[in-house]
């Protein structure tokens, strides 16, 4: 029974972060993928599982990746997180890699005269 007990308390958490960069940046995408992965693998107590350039975004290109946390500890698992971050965001700031923010853009015309318009941007926090 306390082997039993032993394998149930242990626990893997599984973690996928989903990072969106400016599409401005098309010379470094390949490396994007092994980046995201030295970030991971520079962790102790993390099982690396992929990395991938996944979808397009509405406002960036959209990369993927999944890794295994080796402890149960929230606390754990937050530290690592915020390592991992901390490296990609550094990394990327020296490769000039942009992270890329929401935006929207909304055109309106003037219905008096068709020539006239106006063009807002919305963005979201810029940096």
């Amino acid at each position: 029974m306390k082997l039993l007990n032993e394998a149930l308390s242990w626990r893997a958490m599984g973690v996928v972060e989903h990072i969106g960069i400016k599409t401005s940046r098309l010379r470094k995408l390949g490396n994007i993928p092994g980046m995201l992965r030295e970030a991971v693998e520079a962790q102790k107590l993390v099982r690396f599982e992929r990395s991938h350039f996944k979808s397009y975004g509405e406002s960036s290109l959209v990369f993927e990746v999944a890794y295994h946390v080796l402890s149960a500890d929230h606390g754990v698992y937050m530290d690592i997180q915020q390592a991992i971050n901390i490296q990609i965001f550094w990394r990327f700031a020296k490769e000039d890699i942009r992270f890329a923010y929401p935006t929207r853009t909304l055109n309106f015309r003037n219905t008096a005269s068709s020539t006239e318009s106006v063009r807002l941007v919305f963005a979201g926090d810029l940096i």
